[in-house]
Formats: C-alpha cells, structure tokens, sequence
C-alpha cells in the first residue's frame, strides 16, 4: 500500500475548505448607556472602578440574565418589545427556518427592569457578553445614594 505524503492531505483539505462561501465583514457593537441614565439609572461598566468614579451606593444583588435565540417563544414573550424574529437559513440546500433573538434594547430593558425590582437604581461591574445572537449580561444591582 503507498503512503500519500501528508502535505498532499494538507493541499485537498485547503481546496475543498475553500469551496464554502464565507464573507468578510466588518461590525461595529455599541452600548449606549446615555438614554438609561438620563431616566436616573447609571450603568458602570466592569473596566471602571465604581468607588473611583466619586459615587457612594449600596450594593443589592448580583444579577446575570442569559438570552438565547430559539425557533420558538413562549406566549409570555411573544409580543414583548425588542424581540425579534429572522430568517436562517442553516445550510445551503436547507430550507429557512424562523428564529427568535433579543435586540440590544430588549437586553438593557429587561436588566433594567429586573434590577428595579429588586430596588435597584444602578449596575456596576457591567458586563456584556455577545455571541451571535446570544447575550449574557450580568453586574451588581445597586442604590446609589447621590
């Protein structure tokens, strides 16, 4: 039996690899926190050392909320804001499937109310994690007493 050298391995895969479609892109994310604090709820991102910043609070409650995009949506979600719902196609010759995913707003809103809740007027130690269009965000809920 002959050996095929390994580079000869190396060269198909590459070929066939570069037979799939991919785009480049360029995105740009941005977290505008402005719209919150002007209706008194101020997010500190986790880069910033909220004691430096000058601001005395009390903290409340570590919060973390998950968002994961699905094909289906229980009826208690279906009509909120910020939820959207988009075509995927999975594969080439696969036919488009509906999905459902959180806007950027849709996670602010719910973080914010969900902190409220809790009798919070702030998040520190902010942190957001994007994955396609997963979100997890997650800081401590706080009262700040300026």
């Amino acid at each position: 039996m002959k050996k095929v050298p390994f580079i000869v391995y190396v060269i198909a895969l590459f070929i066939l690899s570069s037979c799939s479609s991919s785009y480049y892109s360029e995105n740009v994310y941005t977290l505008d926190y402005g719209k919150y604090a002007e209706k008194g709820f101020m997010i500190i991102p986790h880069e910033i050392n909220p004691v430096s910043t000058g601001h005395k609070f009390i903290p409340i409650s570590e919060i973390s909320i998950s968002f994961v995009a699905g094909k289906k949506i229980s009826d208690d979600l279906k009509n909120k804001n910020g939820i959207k719902n988009k075509e995927h196609k999975t594969g080439t010759y696969s036919d488009p499937t509906m999905y459902y995913y959180a806007t950027k707003e849709r996670v602010f809103d719910k973080l914010i109310e969900e902190s409220k809740m809790l009798g919070a007027n702030g998040i520190v130690n902010f942190h957001i994690s994007p994955n396609g269009q997963n979100w997890v965000v997650s800081g401590t809920a706080v009262r700040f007493n300026d």
